[in-house]
């Protein structure tokens, strides 16, 4: 698209430049694309300045450290408005363990360039399984066993790591996220409000590799429990009001004691009491 202009957001949390499958990945193919490294590291321990003396000249990359840990909703939205500001067309959220295929830009470019309002989503795998695109329908989430580019616009949703948005159009939609919301729950809010907005969205072909908290081989359990937490958290600041209120609380409950037999571990099950 003659004029697009790519800004590349990635978050990191603890872990350096060159730790960053992300940035490492996304760096190598950068072709005058703006890279904001948003750093929310609490010390500040960060290798940027070695990092960036081993890439060309011509890329163009901005470290922004934040030990107060800004949650990524108030990022999202900070970025959103300095791409806008500054003539961006748009933004891509990208987490900090993700790996894009050398070929992710391009094709970005290419489904810009046909689609310029839209919404662009890769394909993301966890342990060899697709994971995203998939459906949900409020707080109830589940995989789709059909192809990514047939779900149902109802249904569709999506995690945020590639996600790519066009600026202009979420600006003047005024889109911003529910006060609360903090790491979790951004990407099922955004697509909530883009199924509202009925903004269209374009699957890509791209497919990129992630590292899933959630995911049923991550063993991890203390950090798997925290993100449990926040997740459900964030679903009763987006879902849980009026007559839904009590049906949350139900499912809280359920949901909870299923993940607990699962993981064997009851601290699922009670968080919330």
């Amino acid at each position: 698209m003659s004029g697009s202009k790519i800004i590349f957001l990635i978050v990191l949390y603890k872990q350096k430049c060159h730790e960053s499958q992300s940035l490492r990945t996304i760096v190598k193919q950068s072709n005058g694309e703006k890279i904001y490294v948003w750093d929310n590291s609490p010390e500040f321990d960060c290798d940027f300045s070695n990092f960036k003396e081993n890439l060309s000249p011509d890329i163009d990359i901005e470290y922004h450290h934040n030990p107060q840990n800004t949650p990524l909703a108030t990022v999202y939205e900070k970025i959103l408005k300095y791409a806008y500001q500054r003539g961006f067309s748009h933004v891509c959220f990208m987490d900090q363990d993700s790996v894009f295929s050398q070929t992710f830009v391009g094709t970005l470019y290419s489904c810009i360039t046909k689609s310029s309002d839209k919404v662009i989503v890769p394909r993301v795998n966890a342990h060899n399984e697709m994971v995203s695109p998939a459906c949900n329908w409020k707080w109830l989430g589940w995989k789709c066993s059909y192809e990514p580019k047939k779900i149902s616009k109802c249904f569709f949703s999506a995690i945020n790591s590639g996600v790519c948005v066009p600026v202009p159009l979420f600006i003047k939609l005024n889109f911003s996220y529910l006060k609360g919301l903090r790491n979790y729950g951004t990407d099922v809010y955004m697509f909530e409000f883009i199924k509202q907005k009925k903004i269209d969205i374009v699957v890509s072909d791209e497919v990129i590799q992630h590292d899933l908290t959630f995911h049923k081989n991550n063993f991890n359990s203390e950090k798997v429990i925290s993100a449990y937490i926040e997740h459900m958290v964030a679903m009763e600041i987006i879902f849980s009001s009026g007559l839904m209120k009590p049906m949350f609380w139900l499912y809280r409950a359920a949901h909870g004691l299923k993940v607990a037999l699962i993981r064997q571990n009851l601290k699922f099950a009670l968080w919330w009491l």
